[in-house]
């Protein structure tokens, strides 16, 4: 039985991440990913109840990070 809530966090910016998971991680189970490609390997493992997606630093534009969301 799962004690906290899941959060992937998908960010380049450490500082992001970092804040996240201080601010969340008393209630919840923070796992941050600097990738989309990283973040669906996390995703075969856990079901997670929120997914915050930073989506300023794009590479390729932003198609691969709408196709993975959509696919959530």
């Amino acid at each position: 039985m799962k004690t906290r809530p899941d959060v992937v966090v998908i960010s380049t910016s450490q500082t992001l991440t970092d804040g996240v998971s201080r601010g969340l991680s008393e209630d919840f189970e923070v796992v941050a990913r600097p990738s989309v490609d990283e973040a669906r390997n996390v995703l075969r493992t856990i079901d997670p109840d929120v997914v915050v997606a930073d989506a300023r630093n794009i590479d390729d534009g932003g198609h691969a990070l709408d196709r993975f969301l959509e696919q959530l």
